[in-house]
């Protein structure tokens, strides 16, 4: 009979047995040795954690992102219970907090742990001012950003009305007051590719702003649902934003002039555009002309005879047949299945878990 043990199995083997436990067990188990806590640390189990429609302690994230080092975190609609208290860099590389539910603590922790993030979704929070500067502290990598629907963009007794406009505003001049909040992530996001700005409520003084200073790298931008955004400020923002493949300007109060814009400053990129319920209306033809394009939504603008007419003069371009995404999380994986790229399985828990975390620090 053999006589071999549990502790001589190779840290292989054992970090292979491992990654069938939950977490529950996996934090008990990091109490047996110094040696199996190390194996139970190993990045390998918490690289990527999938925590959607959770209800979990906010010490679980502190423990997963202080001991187990992981890069990709999922919590769309997980609701964080109590406080955490993270006092050193993360090295997250995505994170995903679609419509989580925390204290504005927890979520300023959360953020301003992270310096290196690379994509961020944020669809639907409230923001404060703490978020928004740690937001911008990962200008230097962040590439995708989905502020979609949130809150706190926008200083409504700063509003100001259209004749205040100044298209050459200089990349470096901030109005005190007025251009706070969105300024520092338009201005220290440089490395931007695809960025959702849609239903932000974005004043027309902040849009300005942007039109005049989002990194010239940005490929994939919605700017739908924004009652602010004006002719004038497509006119600044596309001589400087050359490489667009995909816009959304969906109900706003752009007119034939910005069609005209578009037609013009992307002819050689764009592949996916969205108009729908604007002022476009005559130009619809040209713009579905320009030869890279694939997609073109234009609801609520042409009645249907026309849209017939226009598929029939243009087979090969999808009209009004789908809906334009930018920056979802969700594109690739249904929440629960993984997030952006990353496949990975909402983790189960099974126990009490908070008292697993309270005994293992």
């Amino acid at each position: 009979m053999s006589k071999l043990q549990f502790k001589d199995s190779p840290n292989e083997v054992i970090l292979t047995i491992f990654s069938f436990l939950d977490v529950k067990d996996l934090i008990q188990c990091a109490q047996v040795s110094k040696r199996v806590r190390a194996i139970c640390h190993d990045d390998s189990l918490w690289k990527k954690i999938n925590l959607y429609f959770k209800t979990i302690p906010a010490e679980l994230i502190n423990y997963i992102l202080v001991y187990g080092s992981c890069k990709y975190l999922s919590l769309w609609s997980a609701d964080l219970i109590g406080n955490m208290n993270l006092n050193q860099k993360s090295s997250l590389k995505y994170l995903d907090l679609n419509f989580c539910k925390a204290n504005d603590a927890v979520l300023n922790n959360l953020i301003s742990a992270c310096d290196s993030l690379e994509k961020l979704s944020l669809r639907n929070l409230t923001l404060n001012g703490k978020m928004i500067k740690a937001i911008s502290e990962n200008g230097e990598t962040l590439q995708v950003l989905n502020l979609e629907g949130c809150r706190g963009l926008i200083l409504e007794r700063f509003r100001i009305s259209s004749h205040h406009f100044n298209r050459n505003l200089a990349s470096n001049q901030v109005l005190p007051g007025i251009l706070e909040p969105i300024a520092p992530i338009i201005r220290n996001c440089n490395e931007l590719v695809e960025v959702n700005f849609g239903s932000t409520g974005l004043s027309f003084n902040s849009i300005s702003f942007l039109a005049d200073n989002l990194t010239t790298k940005v490929q994939r931008l919605s700017l739908s649902d924004l009652e602010f955004l004006r002719d004038q400020h497509v006119e600044c923002l596309l001589p400087r934003c050359t490489k667009i493949t995909k816009l959304d300007l969906k109900r706003t109060s752009i007119t034939e002039k910005s069609a005209k814009r578009i037609a013009f400053y992307l002819r050689s990129t764009l592949e996916e555009l969205d108009v729908s319920y604007t002022k476009i209306k005559n130009t619809i033809p040209e713009l579905a002309a320009m030869p890279k394009l694939r997609v073109l939504n234009c609801r609520g603008i042409l009645k249907p005879e026309k849209i017939q007419l226009l598929k029939q003069q243009f087979p090969n371009l999808s009209i009004n047949e789908d809906y334009l995404h930018f920056a979802n999380s969700d594109e690739t994986f249904h929440p629960r299945d993984g997030f952006w790229d990353i496949k990975a399985q909402q983790f189960q828990f099974k126990g009490a878990l908070k008292q697993a975390i309270q005994n293992s620090i």
